[in-house]
């Protein structure tokens, strides 16, 4: 297959990579997840990368790595890791270190079009070929780096009113301030701490977060 046959997309050397639909650790059946447009292949709108050392001594420390990614607006965002053997902020250092986040977006999107076309048998072989090579242009076109969003008053008073109804409804507000606006958890975190310094969201009710009453 094209991927396989392409040295710039092999998985990096001793790490076994695994590219699957859903989220690692969410349970999520494969049909019940929507397709969205990246380019102009059709990929599931959220899929995770699953990187693994691949050493088979019994001393070295297992280390496994999962990448959940969401696609909005046909661009995928990487929005949480997950991480077995080492702290997330030391596992995502790990694999930019080994391939940009950039090489792992376009090797979970090739795999995936090219799964999903290699298993369908209604499929010619001419058709499955124009999909590779539309999934290569749609790799082709995204964007190494996303422009940084400019961090404005009307965007961290935004992040206090996602936080503040998040804590109200029970959840996880930093989690869910990383969906609103399609972020990191770490940069969700940073925006909080800057919306609490501009006073637009009070200081936080003890570690778990929340926000004191003033």
């Amino acid at each position: 297959m094209p991927i396989e046959d392409s040295e710039s997309f092999l998985a990096p050397e001793g790490y076994l990579v695994h590219v699957g639909v859903g989220w690692f650790l969410t349970p999520a059946k494969v049909e019940r997840v929507k397709n969205v447009q990246v380019g102009r292949s059709t990929v599931p709108g959220i899929f995770y990368v699953f990187v693994r050392r691949d050493d088979e001594s019994q001393d070295a420390s297992p280390i496994a790595i999962a990448l959940n990614f969401i696609v909005h607006e046909g661009e995928p965002f990487l929005m949480n890791v997950v991480s077995v053997g080492l702290e997330v902020d030391e596992a995502l250092k790990l694999v930019k270190s080994l391939r940009p986040l950039s090489w792992w977006k376009s090797k979970a999107i090739l795999q995936l079009v090219f799964q999903r076309t290699d298993d369908d048998d209604d499929l010619d072989e001419q058709e499955k070929m124009r999909r590779h090579y539309e999934a290569l242009l749609a790799v082709k076109d995204l964007p190494a780096t996303r422009r940084r969003d400019r961090v404005t008053d009307a965007l961290l008073k935004e992040v206090a009113e996602v936080y503040r109804q998040a804590w109200a409804d029970g959840e996880n507000p930093t989690q869910e301030v990383a969906k609103h606006f399609f972020k990191s958890h770490s940069t969700a975190a940073r925006w909080v701490g800057m919306s609490r310094k501009k006073g637009y969201l009070g200081p936080a009710d003890g570690p778990k977060g929340g926000e004191l009453e003033t």
